[in-house]
């Protein structure tokens, strides 16, 4: 194996330093619980933690592994499986994370941010996706505008969300066919299901595909009576 090695700079802080091969690298977290799941993953590469290996040390494993994920930017980076009773195993690609993070400055502290869809879709991009989904979710049908101004009653529901069908995360691609039109809430609650999901069966989930198949996948949810006609 490539020399690999990680050393915690800052355990306050939330500061870590990761080395492979003749390279290292420097994180720096957001959040305490996120970074305990982060140590776990480092000290069990190459292989697999069970996430309720972590029960004895946090309240919600599965939540910390989630804000891993997304509030820390880690989705790209972590390799999820279901273990025996459909529990979560995780463990940290460090080729791909070495692969994709490159400071600009020796000794930067990266901080990895979630995805923004605005940086990976062209203005021209979403406005045909808006056109071509005639300016409505794409699960629950209801009109959704780029911009809601001012406090709005459900203003989640009115906000024009760009979500990957199959998520980025579980090897989904940025090409325009695996994008659809989804409210702010609607792709928020998506993210929660597809966080737990091991991916192999997007292609037929309500979620990535709610005008074909009525049933999430992950849950076995009909989501049938919560589609609105569009």
């Amino acid at each position: 194996m490539v020399n690999y090695g990680f050393k915690i700079l800052n355990e306050d802080k939330k500061r870590v330093a990761i080395t492979y091969g003749d390279k290292t690298l420097r994180f720096q977290l957001k959040m305490k619980r996120s970074f305990t799941v982060l140590k776990k993953v480092l000290e069990a590469y190459p292989n697999f933690i069970n996430i309720h290996s972590l029960d004895s040390v946090l309240s919600d494993p599965n939540r910390a592994h989630s804000e891993l994920r997304i509030t820390n930017g880690f989705a790209n980076f972590l390799i999820e499986k279901r273990g025996h009773k459909q529990v979560m195993h995780v463990k940290i690609d460090i080729p791909k994370l070495f692969r994709y993070c490159k400071p600009s400055e020796p000794n930067e502290f990266i901080r990895l941010s979630p995805m923004d869809t605005r940086e990976l879709l062209s203005l021209k991009d979403r406005k045909e996706l808006y056109q071509k989904f005639k300016g409505r979710c794409n699960i629950t049908g209801i009109k959704v505008y780029d911009k809601v101004r001012g406090n709005r009653f459900f203003k989640s529901l009115m906000i024009a969300s760009y979500d990957h069908r199959r998520p980025l995360s579980k090897r989904g691609s940025n090409d325009l066919y695996n994008w659809q039109l989804l409210s702010k809430l609607a792709n928020d609650e998506k993210t929660k299901i597809c966080n737990i999901c091991d991916g192999i069966k997007c292609e037929q989930c309500a979620l990535g595909y709610p005008e074909k198949f009525n049933i999430i996948q992950p849950n076995n949810q009909d989501i049938s009576e919560l589609l609105l006609k569009k």
